[in-house]
């Protein structure tokens, strides 16, 4: 692409680089000039106009963009037409921003004029939300820079995508301790059953009984037998190790520790497992002054797009007391993981080394490709 300055006979066709006044009419910047607007803009005594034309082999900067953000956009996420070099992505169903960290990085280093910015990885976002817009940056970009952006856009499968949320029936177990308080449970209940209605969850049923494996163990199974799923076990005090009270339960109920332990803060006692036979997913969760909690889950999320909506509050999205995330005990602090920890922290499928069916579960199908802390 050329730029700069010459005389205003010269500038027919071309593209304008700065808006001009010219008493009551308006040329704005990115106008092909006519030749009607150089006989105005000569008429306004201007000699010289700053002006850009394109080169063969360039793209003008709204066919570029659209090109990029049409390679980009996956399941549950729509395009809007471009303007003024800006592609916007828009998603199309409630759910988490999904996408290769990797690749959106390379994409950003083919060329300094195409960029591509995004939400947070596994930001929830809701219907006709904005979620990530191309922009080129100059009047035109050369061809081969765009098809290689939208190359690492579309490679595999498409580089962005919103996994949405699947609604849930959900049981809930309680432990207690001598002399704990009947109103933290009720309180807890009720947090619980706010939080997963907000989330298109149902609470079906909830059960108490002594923090103990024999009487816990039990009560998972007959939950699991229901139907709910997950099912969420809130101990009344916190998992310090797999052969504690509640994974222990689990195991007694049928089920198969996977992972204990995280590195993410808060949420460091995170528990996965699974039921044997089932193909749900557990996760204990746990709390920082009230205790720990287990997420039962019975079915699985299966191989499709979308991600349990009580599974991606807990795994998505940093957490606060007061936020919407659905397994936080009553004054507990709530699960902090992934891209949006404000510490940086990040949960990394290929560091925890986990199977490929928890993570569908957790993330929605297909290659997360998760990165490394940003810097």
């Amino acid at each position: 692409m050329k730029f700069g300055e010459v005389p205003v006979a010269e500038a027919e066709g071309a593209i304008l680089a700065h808006s001009l006044k010219l008493g009551a009419t308006a040329l704005k910047k990115g106008r092909v000039l006519s030749r009607a607007d150089l006989d105005a803009i000569a008429a306004a005594g201007l000699a010289h106009i700053v002006v850009a034309r394109l080169e063969p082999g360039d793209l003008r900067e709204d066919e570029a963009a659209a090109r990029i953000a049409t390679a980009a956009a996956g399941p549950n996420i729509t395009v809007a037409n471009a303007f003024t070099g800006r592609a916007n992505l828009f998603a199309e169903a409630r759910g988490l921003v999904v996408f290769d960290r990797d690749r959106l990085d390379r994409l950003n280093l083919v060329d300094e004029a195409v960029t591509l910015g995004t939400l947070p990885a596994f930001a929830v976002v809701e219907p006709r939300q904005m979620v990530a817009t191309v922009k080129i940056i100059p009047f035109a970009v050369p061809e081969t820079a765009v098809a290689k952006a939208a190359d690492f856009a579309a490679a595999g499968e498409p580089l962005l995508r919103v996994a949405a949320f699947v609604p849930r029936e959900v049981a809930l177990i309680q432990t207690r301790l001598p002399g704990f308080k009947e109103s933290i449970l009720d309180k807890t209940r009720a947090v619980t059953e706010q939080r997963l209605s907000a989330l298109g969850c149902r609470l079906v049923s909830e059960e108490r009984c002594e923090h103990t494996v024999t009487d816990l163990a039990p009560h998972i199974a007959a939950a699991a037998k229901t139907g709910a799923d997950p099912v969420f076990v809130h101990g009344a005090s916190v998992i310090v190790d797999r052969r504690d009270v509640i994974p222990e339960a689990i195991v007694a109920a049928g089920g198969h520790i996977d992972h204990f332990g995280m590195p993410v803060d808060p949420g460091n006692m995170l528990l996965m497992d699974t039921e044997d036979g089932a193909g749900g997913v557990e996760l204990g969760t746990p709390g920082a002054s009230v205790g720990g909690t287990a997420v039962h889950g019975c079915g699985g999320a299966g191989d499709g797009e979308d991600i349990d909506a009580t599974t991606a509050r807990v795994i998505g999205r940093a957490s606060q007391r007061r936020h919407h995330g659905c397994v936080c005990a009553a004054r507990s602090a709530c699960l902090r993981t992934t891209s949006l920890s404000r510490r940086g922290l990040y949960l990394d499928a290929r560091l925890l080394g986990l199977r490929p069916r928890l993570w569908r579960l957790l993330l929605g199908a297909g290659n997360m490709g998760l990165g490394s802390a940003s810097r």
